[in-house]
Formats: C-alpha cells, structure tokens, sequence
C-alpha cells in the first residue's frame, strides 16, 4: 500500500545483503550399473556462488554438476563432481534491440481494502530476483576384461580378412598378368 499512495518502494518488500546468504546444496547421484551411488554437499554463500557482483535487475543461472568417476579403485562416494556455472540472461546489445531484457523477474498482484471499505483495491508489483537452474549429468565406468578381449581379438579378425583381400587381390593381379604375357 506504501508502494501505491506514496510512490515509494516498502523497505519490507527488499532484501539487504543477499550476496551474503548461506547456500546449501545437496547433490544425489547414482549409477545403476554398478549399483552404486554417491551424495556431494556444498555450502558456500551466493557470493562465493556466483563469483560477480549481483545484478540488481536479478539473474538466471545454470548450474551443472558433472560427474567422470572410475569405479575400479574407488566407490563412487569418492567421486567429486565439477561445476560449471553460467548466466543464462546476459544477452548482447542486438539481442536487446529485439527486445529482450537481462535479469530476472516476474509480476504478482495484490487485492487489498483500504481503510476498512469493501471496495478492493489491486496492486501490481514486479519482483526482481534470482533463479537458479540446477543439471546433473556424468558417467562411471570400470575397467572390463571380457571388452579388452573382444577388441582385441575382433582387431585380429579384421587384420586377418585384411590380409585375405590383399593376398587374393594380388593373386587375381599376378593372374592376369601372366596371362597377358603369354599372348
């Protein structure tokens, strides 16, 4: 109602020191193969987070957590993943020309009485803040002897069959050229 009558912004609609709030992330993964699984935790501030200063327009930020782990010498709990981070929303100057905007927000509406009387008033506000997108993506895998022998020996096949073609090709040729020279 402040926001309204007065033109100002309600202090209890913003939020001070954002950057330095506490983020806790929790990452479940698993790998149905080796039917193994593994949990990473993070906690840090938004801050340390996004590592820039926060746009006061809001942002959207993907996050992805991908997992490279070898489940020969170690499970998969000792697996840490890498994180990748990046702004989903900074657009370039000719992408702004065609009308879109950087930051994050959405607008919500409020119906309220004024002074008691039955007639509601609506106030429509745009909120700015930040979102997060989160993925998760990666593999494991483990060293197979029964995979090492089958390259290795479909290897051999294939040099063998080409050692069959090559031979017989030369034959064909060395044929058809003895033939010629005896005419």
């Amino acid at each position: 109602m402040q926001q309204s009558q007065k033109g100002t912004i309600d202090p209890s609609l913003t939020m001070e020191n954002v950057d330095a709030f506490d983020v806790k992330l929790t990452v479940n993964t698993r790998f149905p193969t080796f039917q193994q699984s593994t949990q990473y935790n993070m906690s840090t501030t938004i801050a340390k987070l996004i590592a820039s200063p926060l746009p006061k327009q809001g942002a959207i930020y993907f996050i992805q957590f991908t997992y490279d782990c070898n489940v020969d010498g170690a499970h998969a709990s000792k697996c840490k993943p890498t994180m990748t981070m990046k702004r989903m929303d900074d657009y370039t100057e000719s992408e702004k020309n065609d009308g879109v905007q950087n930051g994050y927000g959405f607008n919500t509406v409020d119906y309220f009485a004024v002074n008691g009387k039955s007639t509601l008033s609506r106030r429509v506000r745009h909120l700015q803040g930040l979102r997060f997108m989160f993925d998760v993506t990666g593999r494991a895998r483990r060293f197979n002897d029964g995979v090492l022998m089958t390259t290795i020996v479909s290897g051999f096949g294939f040099a063998a069959l080409a050692f069959v073609i090559v031979n017989e090709a030369r034959l064909l040729c060395e044929v058809t050229r003895a033939s010629d020279k005896k005419q």
